[in-house]
């Protein structure tokens, strides 16, 4: 049996989530170049087969034009189009021509769906298929980060921006708007919003100038209504559109119960439903009593999140303030592409890390299967760690990064620094897609910020004016401290959100209520964590004798500044997360209350407050330096020798 005649019994497709940009590629007049030759952050797809008889398996990257059929959803026919692949690559002239036939009737039908389109871009709307370049202050940090991305050939799912220059518009002109932006969403998706049979569902995510981590609201599935449930469970089955469905109605109840008394009282009958079509029903039930149109309208829907993304604005503006660095700024809207993390077992969102957080080292993934994102970035569920020091060790787990894994030293030199990645992965019986949702320089923990400032330095990325941008002081009080064993966090009780000041710490210390009792506190030695109501610029001075800061408000842009310049984890704005402060207690929305005199545990990279003392492993490197002989295994070893390189 030839190579080309054998029967192929397995085969799977790795490559990048595809958007309006490569599909439009694919039915251009310059379709035969890959896109990698234009768009530096273009990567090709993988095809890896076995064929019958055969134990090893074989993988080869696809023609640029090969890969709309090899990743369909229908396998049976992208499994007899890989065979015609391999039959032409062997000589078969018929093959060939077989391949070229369905290729053209596919490129036929596709023409009549994304026929080139006219978008709408102006002040107010701005589509990811544009060539422009745009201000942070116009489309946020976080637009102009994803349209740089998508021009140079990311896998960014289709997205367009709603400005900030549309904020002062009247509500009517806003809602104009709001549908020139859904109709570019149409045109690059080839989906409908509203339609019963291929419905447009997108997220609708609120941002700023400046990134302001786990602060500014996300809605997931907007769109999903009576009318387009119907289209979900014909694309993607009813244990997905349920999935879906409820996660959608979950978040219209919280946006129409903002009293989070309220909310838990209408969430509470349907939690009690282990079986999603109860819990459907209770929720329907529960937002039919407050906005019944809102579950027939989608763009209505679409209107009412609009509105709640601008007024949660209005009310945060003093906290968005002292984090823009005390600059006015004015919201912008995203709408993007959903890519379905819930789909199945290889679908799934999480964070991926360039440069390990904790050590330098290797490369880190965070992450949960068949989630929405937005529960990790919440904390609302704490995700999966796995750590990789090549690319063959993460393919079985993770093929989706396995496949992207090589473009990771790309973005380091875009960013001039390690880069995190939140990430997307959607995959079907046999084809795997990842897609960038978000990229920013990492935050890490002291060591490895010194570890992996130093390699970019070296390996002449970075230079050494970025070096000392890189290395905080905060980082270095860091290396020096102890920290916090990640199993005894999960013995802790958990007390409450806040907004995090200072990255990648965490500290355990005695909570007082008043600056005269904490420093009192601290002349006897203990670990002190104030918590007022508000701080003010002047009380700056005594900020270094603490060791953390609770404040219900948000704090003056000089008491952050002070924070991040000491090394202080700080969390504010608690208030917004339904904690009340007493005269010397404070208490969450639950009915816990921590009171003077308790421990309690804050950690930033969670964005919670934990009552109770965590556990902590020593400060090693400061031993290591003076020369004291340690128990260590080889990892520690590596670590501490190029620490005490880099330090030097």
């Amino acid at each position: 049996m030839t190579m080309a005649s054998a029967k192929i019994i397995d085969f799977h497709y790795r490559g990048y989530y595809p958007n309006y940009h490569t599909l439009r590629h694919f039915l251009s007049k310059d379709r035969g170049h890959q896109l990698s030759e234009k768009h530096s952050g273009f990567m090709p797809a993988e095809v890896e087969y076995r064929l019958e008889g055969s134990k090893e398996t074989v993988t080869f990257e696809p023609h640029f034009q090969d890969v709309p059929l090899l990743s369909q959803p229908d396998k049976k026919a992208s499994l007899e189009y890989l065979q015609l692949i391999i039959r032409g690559n062997a000589g078969d002239k018929a093959a060939v021509a077989e391949t070229e036939k369905i290729k053209e009737d596919f490129r036929r039908k596709a023409e009549a769906v994304y026929r080139p389109a006219t978008f709408t871009e102006d002040e107010f709307v701005i589509p990811s298929v544009s060539v422009n370049q745009y201000d942070e202050t116009l489309i946020s940090q976080k637009g102009k980060v994803l349209l740089d991305l998508y021009q140079e050939g990311f896998p960014v799912p289709d997205f367009c921006i709603l400005t900030s220059a549309s904020y002062h518009l009247g509500a009517p002109e806003r809602e104009s708007y709001l549908r020139s932006a859904i109709g570019n969403m149409e045109k690059m998706t080839g989906q409908v919003f509203g339609d019963p049979k291929q419905a447009l569902v997108f997220a609708m995510r609120c941002a700023t100038p400046m990134y302001i981590p786990g602060l500014m609201p996300t809605y997931l599935n907007v769109g999903v209504t009576r009318e387009t449930y119907p289209s979900l469970v014909g694309n993607y089955g009813k244990e997905v559109a349920d999935k879906i469905h409820l996660n959608n109605l979950k978040t219209i109840l919280h946006m129409l119960c903002p009293n989070q008394d309220l909310y838990q009282e209408a969430l509470s009958g349907c939690e009690k439903e282990m079986q999603p079509e109860p819990a459907i029903s209770s929720l329907v039930r529960a937002i039919s009593r407050l906005d019944g149109r809102i579950l027939e309208d989608a763009y209505y829907q679409a209107a009412v999140f609009m509105h709640t993304a601008h007024d949660f604005y209005v009310r945060n503006q003093d906290l968005i303030y002292t984090f823009q660095s005390g600059k006015p700024v004015l919201p912008s809207l995203i709408l993007q592409k959903m890519v379905w993390t819930v789909r199945n077992r290889e679908s799934y969102p999480g964070v991926l890390y360039s440069r390990h957080p904790r050590t330098g080292l290797g490369i880190q993934v965070e992450s949960v299967r068949e989630i929405f994102g937005e529960d990790i970035m919440t904390g609302t569920i704490h995700a999966e760690q796995n750590e990789f020091f090549s690319r063959g060790e993460v393919k079985a787990d993770f093929p989706a990064i396995y496949h992207f894994y090589p473009m990771l030293p790309k973005l380091e030199v875009k960013l001039k620094s390690p880069a995190t990645i939140e990430f997307a992965v959607e995959s079907t019986s046999h084809a795997t897609f990842f897609a960038i949702l978000q990229l920013n320089a990492s935050e890490l923990t002291g060591r490895a910020t010194l570890l992996s400032a130093i390699d970019l330095y070296q390996n002449k990325i970075v230079s050494k004016k970025r070096v000392i941008q890189l290395i905080k002081p905060y980082h270095l009080r860091q290396i020096f401290s102890e920290r916090i064993d990640d199993e005894s966090l999960r013995e802790l009780e958990f007390f409450g959100n806040g907004i995090s000041v200072l990255p990648r710490s965490a500290v355990s210390a005695i909570i007082y209520f008043s600056m005269s009792k904490a420093l009192e506190a601290k002349k006897r030695g203990e670990k002190v964590c104030l918590c007022k109501e508000n701080f003010i610029p002047t009380e700056t001075i005594f900020m270094a004798e603490l060791d953390a800061i609770m404040s219900m408000n948000p704090l003056a842009i000089h008491v952050v500044t002070a924070c991040l310049g000491y090394g202080i984890p700080a969390f504010i704005d608690l208030k917004n997360y339904q904690l009340q402060l007493g005269e010397n207690s404070i208490r969450n929305g639950y009915g816990l209350t921590i009171r003077e005199g308790d421990w309690i545990t804050v950690s930033s990279k969670r964005h919670c407050i934990f009552k109770g003392k965590a556990y902590y492993k020593p400060a090693r490197f400061q031993k290591y330096l003076e020369g004291q002989k340690l128990e260590m295994d080889q990892k520690e070893e590596r670590v501490f020798i190029n620490m005490s390189k880099a330090y030097k």
